[in-house]
C-alpha cells in the first residue's frame, strides 16, 4: 500500500512538471534533498500501514500524528530553533488530548506483543514523518516544493517495490474501483497534499506544520467509506 501510494503519487508529479516543462533537477544537493526525502517518506508510510496491519488504525494513527509534534518541538529545542514554552507545549498536549478522544479506545482483542509492535512501528513512522518536516523548512536552491515531493515519492516508492516484491509482493487486482481508489490515493491526500505541506515549511516553524497536520483524522470522517 506504501509503495502504490508514493509510487502513483510521485508519477502523477512528474507528469505534470513534464507537461509544464519542468526541467530535471541537477546538482548533488538537490538529488540529495531528493534521495532523502524518499528514504524518510518511504518508512514513513511502511511503518505506518504495518502499524495499522498489526494494531487498528486508531491506535495507528493517535501514536503517528500524535507524536510527531512533540518530537519536531524537541529537535526544535535541543538545536536551539525554538524554546519549548507553555504556548508550544500546551497546544501540543491538548492537541494529543483531542486526538485520543477522536479515535476512542481500539476494539478487538490485540496482544502484547501486537500492541507493542505497532506502537514501535508507529514511532518509526512518527520520526520519518519529523525528520521530514525538520529538513523541509530549508529551502535548496532551485528545488522547489512540488518538485522534490514529486521525484522524492517516486525514489521512495521505487524504494519500496524493490523491498517488497521478493518479500510480500506486489499484488494488485486491477478494476474499475480499485485503480480509481489507487489514483485517488496518490493524488489528494499524497500529491496535493504534501506539495502544499512542503510549501508551508517554508514560511512557518516545523512544529507549527506538525502541529496543524493534526488536523487529518477530524477531516477523514469527511471522505466516503
Amino acid at each position: 500500500m506504501a509503495a502504490y501510494r508514493l509510487a502513483v503519487g510521485g508519477a502523477l508529479i512528474i507528469f505534470f512538471l513534464a507537461l509544464i516543462g519542468r526541467r530535471l533537477p541537477r546538482g548533488r544537493t538537490a538529488w540529495g534533498r531528493i534521495t532523502t526525502v524518499g528514504v524518510l517518506s518511504a518508512m514513513c508510510q511502511a511503518c505506518y500501514f504495518a502499524a495499522v496491519s498489526l494494531t487498528s488504525v486508531s491506535v495507528a494513527t493517535l501514536i503517528t500524528i500524535g507524536a510527531a509534534p512533540a518530537l519536531v518541538l524537541a529537535t526544535e529545542s535541543a538545536v536551539g530553533r525554538r524554546r519549548a514554552d507553555r504556548w508550544s507545549v500546551g497546544p501540543i498536549c491538548l492537541a494529543l488530548a483531542g486526538l485520543g478522544l477522536l479515535v476512542g479506545v481500539p476494539i478487538g482483542g490485540l496482544t502484547a506483543p501486537a500492541m507493542l509492535g505497532g506502537a514501535g512501528l508507529a514511532l518509526l513512522a512518527a520520526g520519518g514523518f519529523a525528520a521530514i518536516t525538520l529538513i523541509g523548512t530549508s529551502a535548496v536552491p532551485g528545488l522547489d516544493e512540488m518538485t522534490t515531493t514529486g521525484f522524492g515519492f517516486a525514489v521512495g516508492g521505487l524504494f519500496l517495490i524493490f523491498l517488497a516484491e521478493p518479500t510480500v509482493g506486489m499484488g494488485f487486482d486491477p478494476s474499475v474501483t480499485s485503480i480509481t481508489l489507487v489514483i485517488m490515493l496518490g493524488t489528494v491526500p499524497t500529491a496535493v497534499a504534501y506539495t502544499l505541506y512542503f510549501r508551508g515549511l517554508r514560511t512557518v516553524a516545523a512544529s507549527t506544520a506538525a502541529l496543524v497536520a493534526l488536523l487529518e483524522p477530524l477531516r477523514a470522517p469527511c471522505w466516503p467509506h
